[in-house]
């Protein structure tokens, strides 16, 4: 929480920020297919909390989903 606090504070700063790309990692234990659906949940999950927390605009927030955005 507080690194992400200190994230947006960055953002905001002039000149402000013009797209926030977010990815999801796993580590290489368990099935693939498991690990690439946490990642997807895990991108979605910060970029929904930081619009919804910080009232950053979703236009400029994207989390990253294999070679998609949202």
């Amino acid at each position: 929480d507080d690194t992400l606090s200190r994230l947006v504070a960055y953002l905001l700063r002039d000149p402000q920020y013009t797209k926030l790309v977010i990815e999801g990692h796993t580590d290489s234990i368990g099935p693939e297919m498991y690990n690439d659906k946490l990642s997807v949940r895990r991108s979605i999950t910060i970029r929904k909390w930081l619009i919804e927390k910080f009232r950053l605009d979703p236009k400029k927030v994207i989390a990253e989903i294999g070679r998609a955005h949202v």
